[in-house]
């Protein structure tokens, strides 16, 4: 009934993370998030099987500093109302406060439904070492 009333929001699991620049310089780091279709009080939209946008972009422009999602960019299909995105970020001397983003929003024409949800993010941001 909450869709029906559109009653929806696209959330990420975890919403962030603080890979240390020693990490990144050892080796790539990935990250699953889980993307899930709930109501504002938190429940899964099970039903829903459809598609999702997802993007990623990151803001170091150091040499080979790239981050890559898995399923690639564009729209992808949810199944009972999640979807698993393995962020990566390339292993390369990534500099401390510098981020990769991936972005999840609604499916191109639609939305769910007819309805439309926020935009939702899961943020890796490098960390110094301490």
């Amino acid at each position: 009934m909450k869709g029906l009333a559109g009653d929806y929001k696209i959330k990420c699991t975890p919403d962030k993370a603080t890979p240390l620049v020693s990490e990144l310089a050892a080796g790539e780091v990935s990250f699953a998030v889980d993307v899930s279709l709930e109501s504002n009080d938190g429940e899964i939209h099970s039903w829903y099987n459809g598609p999702v946008k997802v993007a990623i972009a990151e803001d170091d422009t150091g040499t080979g500093c790239e981050a890559t999602i898995n399923p690639e960019a564009g729209a992808q299909m949810m199944t009972n109302g999640h979807l698993t995105v393995t962020v990566t970020m390339a292993k390369a001397t990534w500099t401390a406060t510098k981020k990769a983003t991936l972005t999840v929003s609604d499916p191109d024409n639609t939305g769910f439904g007819g309805w439309t949800a926020a935009d939702a993010t899961f943020v890796a941001t490098v960390t110094a070492d301490e």
